[in-house]
């Protein structure tokens, strides 16, 4: 009896739009998981855009301030460097 109910049309239609719900199902979540990869890039590229900006910046303003003849004193940069902590899920140090 069970595997006449397994049969009938009723439970084949059920198992038909199970299948159908499945496959609309891994296309949302493809659909999703492309969507999430393309922001992450998107915001990782405006990152490095602004931390470009921002280093093109801090040497710009060095150099309008460097007198000629004169050599930058590398305590000042290790004091200052030390007083702006680095973020570590945006800057990779090579090994």
């Amino acid at each position: 009896m069970a595997n006449q109910l397994e049969n009938s049309p009723i439970s084949q239609s059920k198992a038909d739009a199970s299948l159908h719900l499945s496959a609309e199902y891994q296309q949302l979540l493809a659909n999703l998981k492309s969507k999430i990869l393309s922001a992450r890039l998107k915001a990782a590229l405006t990152v490095n855009t602004q931390v470009i900006a921002l280093y093109w910046h801090i040497g710009h303003e060095i150099l309008a301030r460097q007198q000629w003849g004169q050599q930058a004193d590398t305590s000042h940069v290790s004091r200052f460097t030390a007083t702006v902590p680095r973020n570590p899920r945006f800057f990779h140090q090579k090994p």
